[in-house]
């Protein structure tokens, strides 16, 4: 038997032998619901599809994932029978249901979360993706993590943040970052050199999703159960170094000045 937690939360995750099974339900704004003009496809189609491509995968069990699987699953009372079997892959699942807002309709065995996550599409590319808390949670956020990032997102299980998508003019970099997007509503920070990170990049990062959005790793995963487990957000590693952030900064004056010249 597997347990799992209040209904009212908007992401679900379960773990019975081999599969980790991650359920979220997202409501989305009318403009998520426009079609991509190069594919005729809607946004919200797009995303979805971008996050099943790059979370559901399978890894090999290393020491890192195994210990975050084992807190896990003590926190849950699990038992024994219902534990992976470490020498076998874990297979990991993600099923995406949309409020019931949106006209879906549910089988008896399928109980979407009776709070939604809120995806919004932006009109414009001049502001990158992003997830965020409302204006009145992020007051503390920073006090609960001690990390620059809770300012902008202080997360929990119950409050992940809003999604906010840029119409990006190719799939691939819809779903791409869709997916990096999701990595943040299930708890996780950046490993890229963003100004936050003080341009430090994660040692070890190169094909992670949360830098450079390759696809999940099993050290992401772990990050993720770790976050479900403490109801906390993880960060990658970060350092300060003065020649590396004047060098950061200055490329990124030098990249919104062209992109605010390419929008006029």
């Amino acid at each position: 038997m597997t347990m799992t937690r209040s209904p009212r939360e908007p992401v679900r995750i379960t773990l019975d032998k081999q599969t980790l099974t991650i359920e979220a339900t997202f409501r989305y704004g009318a403009s998520c619901f426009n079609l991509h003009p190069a594919s005729q496809i809607a946004y919200a189609d797009l995303i979805e599809a971008g996050i099943r491509r790059k979370w559901t995968t399978s890894f090999e069990v290393d020491e890192r994932l195994q210990r975050a699987l084992d807190r896990f699953a003590d926190s849950r009372n699990l038992p024994k029978k219902n534990r992976p079997d470490v020498t076998r892959p874990l297979q990991v699942e993600v099923k995406i249901y949309r409020h019931s807002v949106h006209g879906m309709t549910y089988g008896e065995t399928v109980k979407p979360a009776a709070k939604p996550i809120h995806i919004r599409l932006s009109r414009t590319t001049l502001l990158p993706s992003r997830v965020g808390s409302p204006l009145w949670r992020r007051a503390w956020g920073f006090f609960r993590v001690f990390q620059i990032e809770g300012l902008g997102l202080n997360w929990t299980r119950k409050e992940r943040g809003i999604m906010t998508m840029a119409p990006y003019p190719h799939v691939w970099q819809v779903e791409s970052v869709a997916a990096h997007e999701f990595g943040h509503l299930m708890g996780l920070g950046d490993a890229y050199g963003a100004i936050y990170r003080f341009y430090y990049e994660a040692p070890g990062t190169d094909n992670y999703l949360m830098r450079n959005n390759r696809r999940l790793s099993a050290e992401e995963l772990a990050m993720v159960l770790d976050a479900e487990r403490t109801n906390k957000m993880q960060f990658f590693p970060k350092s300060f170094e003065k020649k590396r952030f004047k060098a950061g900064l200055k490329r990124e004056i030098a990249r919104i000045k062209k992109q605010v010249g390419d929008t006029k």
